[in-house]
């Protein structure tokens, strides 16, 4: 009785050589696949809301912060409190001047501080855009 084969076993590459061919055939797929993209020529362009806000590029930001007298940063300048009424009420602003300001308000900031600032700025004729942060939590 023979229990072996004579017979030399299959070579390990031959088992290898059915992956080669599909490793081949997605390559060349998703190569050339993403050339062969007709686009049909029709522009969409997603739907323009009322509450859609201008790009900030175009406009000032204005940062107040808590204290007394308030911390104000504008167009990311340091300037005090003071500073920032008059540059709001100017009645002729600058050629160059943005229409449009962004304030960012303290949570802690009084509400009066918070409707000077904005009536300043609506009496001067800027659309004023408005939110207010949390202050950060204390550290443990």
């Amino acid at each position: 009785m023979k229990l072996e084969s004579s017979l030399d076993r299959t070579p390990a590459l031959l088992h290898l050589a059915p992956l080669l061919d599909v490793m081949a055939l997605m390559v060349v797929f998703y190569l050339l696949g993403s050339t062969f993209i007709h686009h049909s020529g029709l522009n969409i362009e997603p739907a323009v809301s009322d509450s859609q806000l201008p790009p900030l590029g175009t406009s000032h930001v204005a940062l107040l912060t808590a204290g007394d007298p308030p911390q104000v940063v504008f167009d990311r300048a340091p300037m005090s409190f003071q500073a920032l009424m008059r540059r709001l009420e100017l009645k002729e602003r600058p050629e160059d001047a943005q229409g449009s300001i962004y304030f960012m308000f303290d949570q802690r900031l009084p509400s009066g501080t918070t409707l000077k600032v904005l009536n300043a700025a609506l009496m001067s004729k800027y659309k004023v855009y408005y939110g207010s942060v949390a202050p950060p939590a204390p550290a443990p």
